[in-house]
């Protein structure tokens, strides 16, 4: 039987799900409480979702604003980007325009913390990027990183503010606007319909078109069809979270728990593109004027294939657990965990 009610902690370090009955305390900057019950529609139901994310933002808005540490720009791009998919994978729940003028505003302030995101995460692994390499290489990447350092404190000032922008502010005031005048707005064509049944319909949904794309996943695929598919499953669990106190809890758990294990293997795949593409991007820039600019290039060629080995790695498993994934038992599990009626998958 389903719960009637719960309470559950959405963590923004990417799917960690905790039901409690404690409330959190203010300033942390990464866990989101989301409260929902049987009895509401989508509607009422996306408002508290969205009243939710909207006050974890803003809290980490105000870290990265007093530069407390790195976690609030993450926690910060997690907050977006789930209200981003919220409103637009939960759909024709509120009038188009509203959603359009959100996303908009959204996208662009997800934009504006992606360099810095970027930065972080090659600063964090400059140990391992060091060891990847020969001793006689290493002492080639420091210039490289030092000016990594300069550009993230730059990028890292840009992000500041644009939090004082008016995106930014016209933004917030747009969704805290929605939730306050929530009643004047306009009916739409699943506004008023249950949150659970919607929720089971959209879930559905999804999962069916990550099967069709997931099943033709082998260790020829691009990369860009690879970060299409970890993009739709990060959509799937998002949704999934969101009205996970619908459904019962331990199978939900276990779904959400295989899911957090794929889109690891899928985000760090994509990492992998993004670091090559970023060191290629730069070979000629860092390289150019420097006195020892070929001992330095080829460092970082080294690094590229390094990096290549690992993407090989996180490919060949990413196929075992998409397989896994797309499995009939699987697909038995998701339509008995959210299907009101025979769907085929």
């Amino acid at each position: 039987m389903s719960n009637n009610k719960a309470s559950f902690i959405i963590s923004g370090q990417e799917g960690r799900l905790i039901k409690t009955g404690k409330a959190i305390s203010p300033g942390h900057p990464s866990k989101t409480m989301i409260e929902l019950s049987e009895s509401l529609t989508a509607r009422e139901a996306a408002l508290k979702i969205i009243d939710s994310l909207l006050g974890t933002a803003e809290k980490n808005a105000e870290g990265i604003k007093n530069d407390i540490g790195t976690d609030f720009i993450h926690d910060f791009r997690v907050s977006l980007r789930r209200l981003r998919t919220l409103m637009g994978q939960f759909k024709q729940v509120f009038p188009k325009d509203t959603v359009d003028s959100i996303r908009n505003g959204l996208s662009s302030l997800g934009r504006i913390s992606n360099s810095s995101r970027d930065l972080d995460v090659y600063l964090a692994r400059k140990s391992e990027y060091m060891e990847m390499l020969p001793k006689r290489m290493r002492p080639h990447l420091d210039v490289f990183f030092k000016r990594l350092d300069e550009s993230r404190k730059k990028e890292f000032g840009a992000m500041q503010g644009e939090l004082d922008s008016e995106t930014y502010k016209s933004t917030m005031a747009t969704l805290h606007e929605l939730i306050k005048n929530s009643t004047r707005l306009p009916e739409t064509r699943n506004s008023r319909e249950p949150a659970k049944l919607l929720a089971s319909r959209f879930i559905l949904k999804k999962f069916k078109n990550i099967i069709l794309d997931g099943s033709d996943i082998s260790d020829e695929t691009s990369d860009n069809d690879i970060h299409r598919l970890r993009i739709s499953c990060k959509h799937l669990r998002y949704l999934i979270e969101f009205f996970s106190s619908l459904f019962p809890s331990r199978e939900t758990s276990q779904i959400l728990r295989q899911m957090k294990q794929l889109q690891d293997r899928l985000g760090t795949y994509n990492d992998l593109s993004v670091q090559q593409r970023y060191l290629n991007s730069h070979i000629e820039t860092y390289g150019r004027g420097e006195k020892d600019s070929v001992p330095f290039l080829k460092s970082l060629r080294n690094l590229i294939a390094e990096l290549d080995f690992e993407k090989d790695s996180e490919q060949i498993a990413i196929v075992k657990k998409m397989s896994r994934f797309c499995s009939r038992r699987n697909i038995r599990k998701f339509k008995q965990l959210f299907s009101s009626e025979k769907t085929s998958i």
